[in-house]
């Protein structure tokens, strides 16, 4: 999971980030949606996911 999204440049890191932070804090890891992330982000969910394998992944 790591090395793709280490590999993005700090913004777009940090924007990915920042999205994926909000829906955990608001909604807890069971109820937050990999599908909000990447539409808060801009991107696609393939997309998202080329950079994390999965949402526990993207959770730690």
């Amino acid at each position: 999971m790591f090395s793709k999204f280490l590999s993005l440049e700090p913004e777009r890191r940090n924007a990915i980030m920042n999205a994926a932070l909000r829906e955990f804090a608001v909604k807890g890891f069971d109820d937050a949606s990999t599908n909000v992330i990447a539409k808060e982000y801009g991107i696609s969910k393939p997309l998202m996911f080329h950079y994390v394998n999965n949402k526990k992944d993207f959770f730690i």
